[in-house]
């Protein structure tokens, strides 16, 4: 059993091995100078206080094809009061993921992030103003993030996508 959540700020993992129960907390937004990773936005879209991201994130080493064995989240900082909002986003199997970083055996098939079921993140709720925008994956016990080279502001009107 493996589950994960987030409050905005940390992920929390509960983990059960044998007999034990285990939680761990980690920041939300965590860069793993380390990592090898591929990271691709490959479609978004803005409609009122709507957003869509999607696209792929693999990790070396994180090779999971199935869904559930992971967590993917949109996570957005505000500029000016640092305040966070981490949204689940789904993941979609694609095959042959792998290849863009080198392994071509498969096993990276639920590598592909998007909305929840295509339908965009709901920004009517959130405080006004600009974001950083983050894709962050939490995959056992380590989170990766990668920051999306764009902002997102929010307003009465509803959201677009900005200049960093």
């Amino acid at each position: 059993m493996e589950q994960h959540d987030s409050d905005g700020y940390y992920n929390y993992r509960l983990n059960k091995q044998k007999d034990s129960l285990f939680l761990t907390k980690q920041p939300i937004i965590c860069e793993q100078k380390d990592a090898q990773f591929h990271f691709s936005l490959k479609n978004t879209w803005v409609k009122d206080h709507l957003f869509h991201i999607e696209g792929e994130f693999l990790v070396k080493g994180a090779d999971f094809s199935e869904f559930y064995v992971s967590k993917y989240y949109c996570v957005l900082r505000h500029c000016e009061s640092g305040k966070q909002y981490a949204v689940a986003l789904g993941q979609i199997k694609q095959e042959n993921l792998g290849e863009t970083i080198g392994n071509f055996n498969g096993g990276y098939q639920a590598c592909y992030y998007a909305s929840m079921n295509l339908k965009g993140i709901d920004t009517a709720g959130f405080e006004h103003g600009k974001y950083e925008m983050f894709v962050s994956l939490a995959y056992q016990s380590e989170v990766f993030s990668h920051q999306i080279p764009q902002l997102l502001a929010i307003n009465e009107q509803g959201c677009y996508f900005d200049k960093l």
